[in-house]
């Protein structure tokens, strides 16, 4: 199934669906100019976007199902809303509100607990969720965000930053910091994409819902994929190579596509933290990987180095 919006011989603009060769114009809410669509839940059941006003009115979160068209709010102390996604099980939706004093809010809204707000100026702008909506991305007032339903929201480590996508089980996440197309992973490492040759900017817009596959723009208007980038556990073996007791260090390069990195407490040689990045499938070009890392053991802050491949 596919979502999109198009031109009718109405006035605006009209969100549709195509399916097996059919479109269906999914329509807008009365009295209401123009309807975009912005997610879709994986089942095609639930669509997720907005109805616009005319000019100066009001915008409006609203989703269709077999129903139709639901207004998501109606309520009238919000100037305006957008649904900008919606979870893989199409129970959760994500998006902002703009209040009356013209600040704005993400939340998360389902039809069982209605909105939950993150109210927070960090968290305004949600991007992404994950498939059971348990984890929630984007950009607020501090950069890029992550939000989650045990821990609420959190900052993610990077300057001028965003995030666009997350992985289905909301490990990774992608998008852009300090003008980069970045990465972040689930134990907290900010991963710096790069760009391709002859370009000093980028981004990453999607990520597949394994995590295999990361896509965005280089430049101006070049189209990159990366392929095959996985974070997962090292073995004991594996962590009894280039053993650093007294602070906390990057590994070797592995190979020509495997970097791990790892942590170690002050004095006591435990491996704290352990990640690999394999990265495969980027012969059109060489990508700089950088770590930040975010954890402090002891009042020592941890130290590493960039590791180019």
């Amino acid at each position: 199934m596919i979502v999109g919006d198009g031109n009718t011989d109405k006035t605006g603009n009209s969100a549709f669906r195509w399916s097996a060769g059919t479109m269906v114009d999914l329509g807008s809410l009365p009295g209401f100019r123009s309807s975009y669509p912005n997610g879709v839940s994986n089942s095609g059941a639930v669509i997720a976007g907005s109805a616009w006003g005319w000019s100066g009115e009001r915008n409006q979160a609203v989703y269709w199902n077999t129903f139709g068209i639901t207004d998501l709010d109606g309520e009238i102390n919000f100037l305006s809303s957008d649904a900008n996604g919606i979870s893989a099980n199409g129970v959760y939706i994500i998006g902002y509100r703009e209040r009356s004093d013209f600040t704005f809010s993400g939340f998360r809204w389902s039809p069982a607990s209605g909105f939950h707000d993150f109210n927070s100026p960090d968290a305004s702008g949600p991007r992404a969720i994950s498939d059971d909506g348990s984890v929630v991305v984007g950009s607020g007032s501090s950069g890029a965000f992550k939000w989650t339903s045990s821990s609420g929201v959190e900052v993610l480590p990077g300057v001028s930053s965003y995030a666009s996508d997350v992985t289905g089980d909301g490990r990774i996440i992608v998008g852009s910091s300090e003008g980069l197309a970045t990465m972040w992973t689930a134990s907290g490492a900010r991963i710096t994409l790069g760009a391709l040759p002859g370009d000093s900017a980028s981004y990453a817009s999607g990520i597949s819902a394994d995590g295999s596959v990361i896509v965005g723009t280089s430049g101006s208007s070049r189209a990159f994929r990366i392929t095959k980038l996985v974070d997962v556990e090292v073995d004991d073996a594996a962590n009894e190579k280039d053993h650093n007791t007294d602070s906390y260090t990057f590994a070797d390069v592995l190979d020509d596509r495997t970097i791990v990195r790892r942590g170690h407490k002050p004095g006591e040689g435990g491996t704290l933290d352990v990640d690999v990045l394999v990265a495969e499938g980027m012969d059109d070009s060489q990508f700089e990987l950088s770590f930040e890392a975010t954890h402090e053991f002891e009042g020592q802050s941890p130290v590493g180095r960039e590791i180019q491949f």
